[in-house]
């Protein structure tokens, strides 16, 4: 009758030779297998080298918060015009291959969901995402929709940013 490998094991371990000794005996005739994870013949964890994590970039910031520079911004854009350093929106952005989209966006057109950003050039309402297209660009005159004051002709033309869109209209 054959003798089986765990009955060989159990025999090593009995016998008088310690059971480091056992193990490795086993181990070297081939009756235990070693796991990647453990070192049973030194009882002790394989220690792993350390990878050097690559630095997590920091979280951007969605439109509308304070910005001193564009790299915070999650659309590349910091916007002076809008409470001294604001934030862009991601939708109306240029774009390209190179210069993707942010916010699940898809760039069509040039522009981030297809649509343009203001004071940018235009021949059609349809073509501007915030603003009317007034003489050319993205701009709206008073009465205009508009989402941020920068919209409004007043303010991105003569600085006259306080209020400029009142309730998604151009107040002045």
């Amino acid at each position: 009758m054959a003798v089986s490998p765990l009955d060989r094991l159990a025999t090593l371990l009995a016998a008088a030779t310690t059971r480091r000794g056992s193990l490795a005996l086993a181990a070297a005739t081939g009756l235990l297998r070693l796991s990647p994870k453990r070192d049973v013949v030194a009882g002790k964890r394989r220690r792993r080298k350390k990878r050097k994590r690559k630095p997590q970039p920091a979280l951007c910031q969605r439109k509308g918060a304070a910005c001193e520079s564009a790299e915070v911004c999650c659309s590349g854009t910091c916007d002076f015009l809008v409470r001294n350093g604001s934030c862009a929106p991601c939708r109306g952005r240029s774009c390209s291959a190179e210069r993707t989209c942010c916010g699940g966006l898809d760039c069509r057109g040039g522009f981030c969901d297809g649509c343009r950003d203001r004071a940018v050039s235009c021949a059609a309402d349809a073509q501007c995402c915030f603003s009317d297209c007034t003489s050319g660009a993205c701009l709206s005159a008073p009465g205009g929709r508009c989402a941020r004051d920068v919209d409004c002709r007043a303010c991105y033309l003569n600085g006259n940013c306080t209020n400029a869109c009142v309730n998604g209209a151009c107040s002045a």
